[in-house]
């Protein structure tokens, strides 16, 4: 579904919009969007993020990180398999 809403997404509002949101909830739409193949439209997101203070978060929050390595530019444990439904 994320695949398909990329078509209508403007990186660059989206770094507008970020100010208004949980950082972990930025810091997962910016990977989830990267999952998809989109990204060069979570650049201006990745640039945004760089410049805040943030914590390693998990993807799921309801399930443990184990021994998965973070994703740097992120700062996030995808504890999760994403389905790209392309």
């Amino acid at each position: 579904m994320l695949s398909e809403l990329a078509e209508r997404i403007d990186g660059d509002r989206l770094v507008e919009i970020a100010p208004h949101v949980r950082l972990p909830d930025v810091q997962r739409l910016g990977y989830l969007i990267t999952a998809v193949g989109e990204g060069d439209l979570a650049e201006p997101l990745a640039h945004w993020l760089a410049k805040r203070r943030t914590s390693v978060v998990r993807l799921r929050t309801d399930r443990p990180a184990g021994e998965i390595e973070a994703d740097q530019r992120w700062r996030l444990v995808p504890n999760e398999q994403v389905d790209i439904d392309l």
